[in-house]
């Protein structure tokens, strides 16, 4: 789940794999289909921008059968 810093900008979300990957309005990223998790699905981005200031990020995920950093870092 992606949420913003201060909590009161609306932000919106898109995937860059909206076939697999879609993200809600809250910021919770889900599998919009079910698939084995291949290398092929193992990554994507994921694209936010501000609706009033229009400012961009994006970040890239990877997802992995095993965590692969702290769980305190994932947060």
């Amino acid at each position: 789940k992606f949420s913003n810093c201060n909590g009161k900008r609306k932000v919106q979300y898109e995937s860059s794999e909206p076939a697999d990957f879609k993200v809600d309005e809250d910021g919770m990223v889900y599998a919009v289909r079910s698939f084995p998790l291949s290398s092929e699905h193992a990554k994507f981005l994921i694209y936010a921008q501000d609706k009033e200031t229009q400012e961009k990020w994006q970040v890239a995920v990877k997802l992995s059968l095993k965590p692969t950093l702290p769980e305190d870092s994932v947060k």
